[in-house]
């Protein structure tokens, strides 16, 4: 569940980043970017089950840190570049 959490509040990241390129407004940015995404994401939660696969396997616990940041940076970028193309989202 975690994970769908994070790439989605990603991908959602991405296009707001897109969509404030194109008609800036600093404060709501801010508002929709580090005060509800950055509530519906969390890195606590990230770390916590991170620690858990790490304490049983350390090598499981790599590939989850890698995938779970890999998969959130590749939705990220296709929300910008979604976005910078003139999407509507």
């Amino acid at each position: 569940m975690l994970w769908a959490v994070n790439i989605v509040g990603s991908l959602c990241m991405g296009l707001l980043n897109g969509y404030f390129e194109r008609k800036p407004n600093a404060k709501i940015k801010l508002l929709l970017t580090t005060g509800l995404l950055g509530s519906f994401t969390t890195f606590s939660s990230f770390s916590n089950e991170w620690l858990a696969l790490a304490v049983d396997n350390f090598l499981s616990s790599l590939y989850y840190a890698f995938g779970m940041t890999i998969a959130c940076i590749v939705a990220a970028f296709i929300g910008y570049a979604f976005m910078k193309r003139g999407g509507r989202a």
